[in-house]
């Protein structure tokens, strides 16, 4: 019977398999059994985490299936709620921070596998809310409603969060003692954690401060209105990316930020500054005070922030640097904004004094100064500190000092950049450089600036000792309606080398460009193609005036420069000599005048002029 069985099948297929039909046959494969793969997920407390799919619980797995069933409560009494397709959330209990796990179940025809997900929670977002009921949590459901709940509930590495609340400082007023990493962030900037936005950015929080900072914290989003002292202070801090970000700093007594023989990285960004007024002869309450000491080394950005002076108030620097000792200070600064008004303004712009053994290097981009009451960048070297100054694309609008000066009585010396700047109206001198430093070395270079209306020189180079080298030279410049010289370069002792090059100078009430060689300096100069027009508009001078006095050594090589009239003078045992002197006009263009004195006629090249 079995045989004739299998006999008739036999014959079914092999009819089947006649046909001259094309038929095409499904065979569906039952699915193997799911393997799921455990999960690891890390958060910050007292949130909910919300992990969307494509990074969910079946991401992982060596043979995804659909979630079947799942654990909750977890653990440690989370709430979990898991999707079919992996997504999940979970919300850890309040003011939990550790490790808690929660089991899955993937299942499909095959069978089930089970796996587990651990959700690392190694610190808390704690909320404020100054509208909020008392006896809160804490959490973003149940915020607290004063400041100092917070700050006496947050550990190292936690996040608090600052609701506006009312708008006032009910709640929020007195000294923030921050830990090492934690992050004081206000509704001004919002709240993200997990990966996702937590709270929009909306309106600032209103605290008194101060805000104490510790190594490697962010403060951001808050107005900090009316600190006894300092809005922010970093006394002794290491920066390990300290981040000071999108804050309203107002009415502080002293600075609005602080910074005390700080270390590794700061960065000052986004914030606005107001109301901060000098109330004594030495109180000089600044924007941003940086006073650094010993064998500290600190790297420091101020970028994108606005300075204004209030009515009635006078403030010192907007920022200003003291580096002393052996302490290393690297800063930054650019894109700020500092304006003032008659009688209410800030003194200089940027201001920065280098003593003992320091080294001070900052960097200065695309600021814009208005209405300052002393200069836009004022820097100084002493003792035997270095001072690196690089200024590029700033603009400095009428202030009641000069553009920027550079002072060094270092015996290391200093190096300055002001390139591609505008600096319109200033009170005194557009650009200065004075070094009186003793077997110094020095550098200056001044490219591309527009300076217009100078109180008195556009450009002001003064050498008492040391060495000024070539350096960029100064070159491209436009100087134009100075109230005294274009350009004056002065030499009283010391060795100066410098390039003028393509300058272009109008208006000068005296010289277009005026040169002195005094005592026993050494003055070498390579003056090319510089147009001086309309100068002398006083009618006393010549648009070009050179002169060396006492037993000093000036050499000129000049060619292709345009001037109505050059003088030259000589007197004492100096040497003034000028390469093809007798070609100067020829080279050049203008009337050649010997006012006093021997020019002494030297071949081309042999000044060895830069």
């Amino acid at each position: 019977m079995k045989r004739l069985v299998l006999w008739i099948l036999l014959i079914a297929l092999t009819v089947a398999g006649c046909s001259d039909d094309e038929e095409q046959f499904d065979f569906l494969v039952p699915p193997g059994p799911p393997q799921a793969a455990d999960d690891n997920y890390q958060m910050v407390g007292n949130v909910q985490l919300t992990v969307a799919a494509n990074q969910g619980l079946l991401v992982n797995d060596p043979v995804p299936a659909p979630v079947v069933q799942f654990q909750n409560p977890s653990a440690q009494g989370g709430v979990v709620a898991v999707s079919a397709d992996g997504s999940f959330t979970y919300t850890p209990p309040a003011g939990f921070r550790g490790t808690d796990t929660f089991t899955y179940t993937t299942g499909n025809a095959g069978g089930q596998s089970t796996a587990t997900a651990t959700i690392q929670v190694p610190a808390l977002a704690l909320f404020v809310n100054n509208t909020a009921a008392g006896g809160g949590a804490g959490t973003l459901a149940s915020p607290f409603n004063t400041l100092n709940a917070a700050l006496a509930a947050a550990a190292v590495g936690d996040t608090i969060f600052v609701f506006r609340g009312d708008g006032t400082n009910t709640g929020l007023a007195g000294a923030v003692d921050l830990l090492d990493g934690q992050q004081l962030i206000g509704e001004g900037s919002g709240l993200t954690l997990n990966g996702a936005q937590i709270v929009p950015a909306d309106g600032f929080p209103n605290l008194t401060g101060p805000i104490n900072l510790a190594d490697g914290v962010t403060v951001r989003g808050l107005r900090i209105d009316g600190a006894a002292g300092s809005a922010i202070v970093g006394i002794g801090v290491d920066g390990s990316d300290i981040l000071i970000d999108n804050n309203q700093i107002a009415n502080p007594g002293d600075d609005g930020v602080t910074l005390e023989n700080s270390t590794g990285l700061i960065s000052i960004t986004n914030n606005t500054f107001e109301g901060i007024n000098v109330e004594g002869l030495f109180d000089l309450d600044m924007g941003v005070d940086v006073v650094n000491a010993g064998a500290t080394q600190l790297t420091l950005t101020v970028t994108g922030n606005t300075f204004t002076s209030t009515a009635g108030q006078n403030p010192s620097n907007a920022v200003g640097f003291v580096t002393l000792e052996t302490t290393q200070v690297n800063a930054t600064v650019s894109g700020n904004t500092v304006t003032g008004a008659a009688g209410t303004s800030w003194d200089d712009g940027i201001n920065g004094f280098a003593d003992g053994d320091s080294f001070l290097n900052v960097t200065a981009s695309n600021n814009t100064f208005t209405d300052l009451e002393a200069d836009g960048f004022d820097f100084a070297a002493s003792t035997t500190a270095d001072l690196a100054a690089i200024m590029n694309e700033n603009s400095v609008t009428r202030p009641g000092g000069n553009g920027a000066i550079f002072f060094s009585d270092s015996t290391d010396g200093l190096s300055a950049i002001f390139n591609n700047g505008t600096i319109t109206d200033p009170g005194n001198v557009g650009l200065a450089l004075l070094i009186f430093g003793a077997g110094s070395d020095n550098a200056f270079t001044a490219v591309n600036n527009d300076i217009v209306n100078a109180g008195v020189s556009g450009l002001s180079l003064s050498l008492f000792d040391g060495v000024l080298a070539p350096a960029g030279g100064v070159s491209g410049n436009t100087i134009t309606n100075p109230g005294f010289s274009g350009i004056d370069l002065v030499t009283v002792g010391g060795e100066a080398a410098l390039a003028l090059t393509d300058n272009t100078i109008t208006g000068a009430a005296f010289e277009g460009l005026f040169l002195r060689a005094f005592g026993d300096s050494s003055l070498v100069l390579g003056m090319r193609n510089n147009q001086l027009t309309g100068n002398n508009t006083l009618d006393i001078v010549a648009d070009f005036t050179a002169a060396a006095e006492d037993n000093s050594n000036l050499c000129l090589a000049a060619t292709g420069n345009s001037a109505e009239e050059y003088w030259f003078s000589q007197a004492g045992t100096a040497v003034f000599s000028v390469e093809n002197f007798a070609n100067f006009a020829v080279v050049n263009s203008g009337i050649v005048t010997v006012v006093t004195g021997t020019i002494t006629d030297v071949a081309a090249g042999n000044c060895s002029a830069p």
